[in-house]
């Protein structure tokens, strides 16, 4: 999608959430692009998933995080995740 066509489409602004955040060959390549695709009026912002977790689960308070950690526990049984995953679950919210 070029620019002209983002624009358009109303689109301005990218969010990328990797595991690791960007590839650090990578690296250069990605900075001169976010930077070209600024110049033309879109904003990307690139994160990598721990990071943006942690600050979106402060950003949540206390309410929003319980809320958060239930709907996990809800998602396993929906689904229906093996009794392993439900008791790893478990072990994790036992070290809050």
């Amino acid at each position: 999608m070029t620019a002209k066509t983002k624009r358009s489409k109303r689109v301005s602004e990218i969010l990328f959430i990797a595991q690791n955040g960007g590839v650090k060959e990578e690296k250069t390549n990605i900075e001169e692009l976010t930077g070209k695709e600024y110049s033309s009026g879109q904003n990307i912002y690139i994160f990598s998933f721990s990071g943006f977790a942690e600050s979106l689960i402060a950003l949540l308070g206390e309410g929003g995080r319980r809320t958060f950690l239930e709907n996990i526990g809800n998602t396993l049984d929906k689904y229906g995740y093996s009794i392993q995953h439900k008791r790893d679950w478990a072990s994790l919210l036992s070290l809050i």
